[in-house]
């Protein structure tokens, strides 16, 4: 504690104030070690009284002597340390300054040579005047002024007019001591003489000569600023070239795909015209082609109306033989001379503000009218009548004239072909002056009828019919006369026969009549009835009164009650007809049973 109290003083007081305690300490012990002992000798007691004294004396002296002494010393000797140290600290400064003082001496030499010796144009200007205040010698020499020229100039005399309120609005945005950030970047100077250049600037903030000012380092960019406008234009040029291929490439690409567009569909319709037309190859009528033609006709032309019309050579008028699409009205028929293009013998297009003139069997208003005449070999067929919407591009108007007249043109061979195959084949198993099958077809006819009949188990039966006395016809008459009254006989057995029948002209004046599963019964019944009807028919009496009333004989046999093959059955109708004109004509024989057929003999009928 005591120590704790004597802090505050230094080292000399501190020793005297625990000099004078311990002395304290002693006197009282040695106070108390007399009131233990009453009786000492008297030199312990001479000591005790000595020492008594001195440390009585002591605290007194202490107090009011030494204390006040050791209180100043103190003092002084804490002055001279503070003395001491300050004097320390003072030199310490004294020593940093100089040595500041010289580095900043290195410093601004070192600084200066850079600046003078740096190879880029460098200065320093006010920031409030503008005014140069250095330049060193690389923008002396770059922009052409002498040092007293740039000295007395500001940064507004090396920048273009239309430049100087951008300098003036960036510099004030510049905030003191800091970066001009905003000065920074690509400028527009101009040399001496007036030349424009490009730089680029790096600009910083310092005090110089008691101003605020700035140091600028130009690098001049002249030369890359116009590398880069070329390279600019370059690529201006390249965009806009690549923006024409561009462009050129997207409407190259429509117009594939359009071409595309087109020639799948050109595909389509050749593919379906190669099917109609190999369908048309195995036609045997026209009937059967205009079916064929009325599926496709309405598929390659969708979403148009038509119709196709037949030329009747006989009556010379023009029949509708197929239609599709919405037409309103399907005219019944149309004379050749109401047809513009079967006259002209080419495609004839109607329109409504057109200058050709309109066929009358086109009762469309507001559509495109085509017309096309269907011509094979020379021959006028028909005609292909379309109706398009008038709204369609010229292109695929374009287009359904193209299809139209390939249409027509493949139409006009298929129908000539048919009706060839059908003269051919009529005129192969028909007769020319009768219309009656032939010989030739009646027995192949014959024989499938066998065949068929044999299988069944059914009867076919034959007539033989002859015309009596025919040769006095051709003798008195003429053979025109033989031949008018050959041709109304024919049609007169064609009438009067089933539909599941027959008839030909055998040769000469001798027919044959075919009756599919009818008995020798049912044969006899129909020649007896035709015989008679012969007799009632209308024939042209008049022409042939010189000869007298024709009439008719007829031979009756069957399958197969007179025989298994054709050349009996026939051999059997025809001795049945020798009889009948041998028995006085005008009357009808009934052929014979073979005693020795076996369909008969053993009962039964195949």
């Amino acid at each position: 504690m005591f120590c704790k109290l004597t802090n505050n003083y230094s080292k000399p007081c501190r020793l005297v104030m625990i000099t004078g305690v311990s002395i304290f300490i002693a006197e009282a012990l040695v106070m108390l070690f007399l009131s233990l002992l009453p009786e000492l000798p008297p030199l312990i007691e001479a000591i005790v009284d000595s020492v008594s004294l001195s440390l009585f004396v002591f605290p007194v002296l202490y107090f009011f002597l030494f204390r006040p002494m050791l209180r100043q010393i103190n003092i002084q000797m804490k002055t001279e340390e503070e003395l001491k140290r300050s004097k320390s600290e003072l030199e310490t400064k004294i020593s940093e300054l100089v040595f500041a003082q010289k580095t900043l001496h290195e410093s601004e030499g070192q600084y200066k040579l850079l600046f003078d010796q740096n190879p880029n144009p460098m200065w320093i200007f006010d920031l409030e005047t503008l005014n140069f205040l250095l330049v060193n010698d690389a923008a002396i020499k770059h922009y052409g002024y002498t040092r007293e020229e740039f000295l007395s100039m500001t940064l507004k005399d090396i920048r273009p007019e239309e430049d100087i309120p951008l300098l003036l609005d960036s510099l004030s945005k510049a905030p003191i001591n800091d970066y001009l950030n905003n000065f920074r970047g690509t400028w527009r100077h101009i040399k001496k003489g007036g030349m424009i250049i490009f730089v680029d600037i790096i600009a910083d903030v310092l005090e110089f000569k008691g101003r605020k000012a700035a140091i600028v380092v130009v690098k001049d960019v002249t030369n890359r600023k116009q590398a880069e406008e070329e390279l600019q234009k370059t690529k201006s040029e390249l965009e806009v070239l690549v923006a024409e291929r561009t462009r050129e490439l997207q409407t190259a690409n429509i117009e594939l795909l359009v071409r595309t567009e087109v020639l799948e569909q050109r595909n389509r319709e050749i593919n379906l015209l190669s099917e109609m037309n190999s369908l048309h190859q195995v036609c045997n009528t026209t009937e059967e082609a205009y079916t064929v033609m009325a599926k496709y006709l309405e598929q390659l032309f969708p979403e148009d109306c038509g119709e196709l019309l037949i030329l009747n050579t006989i009556t010379n008028m023009l029949e509708p033989a197929i239609f599709w699409g919405n037409i309103d009205k399907v005219c019944n028929t149309v004379s050749v001379k109401d047809c513009w293009a079967l006259r002209r013998g080419q495609m004839h297009i109607y329109t409504r503000d057109g200058i050709d003139l309109k066929c009358k069997h086109s009762n469309s208003i507001g559509e495109i009218n085509i017309c096309l005449p269907m011509i094979a070999q020379g021959e006028a067929l028909g005609i292909i009548h379309l109706m398009v919407p008038s709204a369609v591009s010229d292109d695929v108007l374009a287009n359904k004239k193209q299809l139209a007249l390939s249409l027509a043109e493949q139409i006009s061979l298929s129908l000539s072909n048919i009706r060839l195959r059908e003269t051919l084949r009529t005129m192969s198993i028909r007769d020319s002056l009768t219309g009656l099958y032939n010989r030739l077809y009646m027995e192949e006819f014959f024989k499938q009828e066998i065949h068929r009949a044999y299988r069944k188990g059914t009867s076919i039966g034959v007539i033989i019919i002859d015309i009596d006395h025919f040769k006095r016809v051709n003798d008195t008459l003429g053979h025109d006369a033989g031949d008018m009254l050959l041709a109304k006989i024919g049609k007169f057995l064609h009438r009067s026969i089933r539909e599941s029948d027959i008839v030909c002209r055998f040769g000469g004046e001798e027919f044959v009549i075919i009756m599919p599963e009818a008995t020798v019964e049912v044969a006899a019944g129909r020649a007896q009835e035709l015989r008679k009807s012969f007799k009632l028919s209308n024939l042209d009496y008049e022409s042939l009164l010189p000869v007298g009333e024709i009439t008719i004989s007829l031979g009756v046999s069957a399958f197969p009650r007179n025989g298994l093959t054709a050349e009996a059955i026939f051999k059997a109708a025809d001795d049945a007809l020798y009889e009948a004109k041998d028995s006085g004509r005008d009357r009808v024989c009934v052929a014979k049973v073979r005693e020795n057929n076996p369909a008969v003999n053993s009962g039964s009928s195949i």
